[in-house]
C-alpha cells in the first residue's frame, strides 16, 4: 500500500492537504519493471500518468531514416520525474515509448480515476494541473536552453532573418 508520506514528496502533488492526498492515493498503483521492460509503448491508448519513484527510464520515439525505422532516445528521467503527461492531458495515443533502465518502481496514477477526481474536487484538479504545467514549463525551458547552445555553437543552420 502506498504511504501518504511517500506520495507527498513529489512535485505533482505539492500543495495538497492530507485528506486530498488520501483521495489521490486511491488513484495510484505501485508497479515494478525490470531493465529493458516497456512501461509505456508508443501509440498505445492509455491516459495514465506516471511518477518515477526509483530508478531511471529512457524516453524514446520511433524515427525513420533512409526508410529504416529505429528508436531514438530523447530523454532520460530520474526518480521523482513525471511522465505520460501528454496522453493524460489529451486522453489520446502515447507519443513516446518509455523503457526501464535497470530496475524501476513507478507510481501509476490511473487517468480515468484521476480525471474523475478532478471533476469531483476542483481544488485537487487545479493544484495538480498547475504543478504539471510547471513541470512542462521547466522541460520547455531546458529544451530551449539546449537548442540555444546548439545554435550558438554553430551546430545548427539558422535563418539570419530570425535574429533581426
Amino acid at each position: 500500500m502506498l504511504k501518504k508520506k511517500r506520495l507527498a514528496q513529489y512535485v505533482i502533488v505539492q500543495g495538497l492537504s492530507s485528506d486530498e492526498l488520501d483521495e489521490v492515493i486511491l488513484c495510484c498503483d505501485v508497479l515494478d519493471f525490470k531493465d529493458g521492460e516497456p512501461i509505456i509503448k508508443e501509440h498505445s491508448i492509455n491516459s495514465s500518468l506516471y511518477i518515477l519513484e526509483e530508478g531511471r527510464v529512457s524516453v524514446q520515439i520511433e524515427v525513420c531514416r533512409k526508410e529504416k525505422e529505429s528508436m531514438e532516445e530523447i530523454a532520460i528521467l530520474d526518480s521523482g520525474d513525471v511522465f505520460g503527461e501528454i496522453a493524460f492531458l489529451e486522453e489520446w495515443r502515447r507519443s513516446a515509448c518509455v523503457m526501464a533502465v535497470g530496475d524501476v518502481t513507478v507510481l501509476k496514477l490511473d487517468g480515468d480515476r484521476l480525471h474523475w477526481l478532478f471533476e469531483r474536487n476542483n481544488h485537487i484538479g487545479y493544484l495538480m494541473m498547475r504543478n504539471l504545467g510547471l513541470v512542462l514549463a521547466r522541460r520547455l525551458m531546458d529544451t530551449n536552453y539546449l537548442r540555444k547552445i546548439d545554435i550558438e555553437d554553430g551546430s545548427e543552420c539558422v535563418d539570419p532573418s530570425l535574429h533581426a
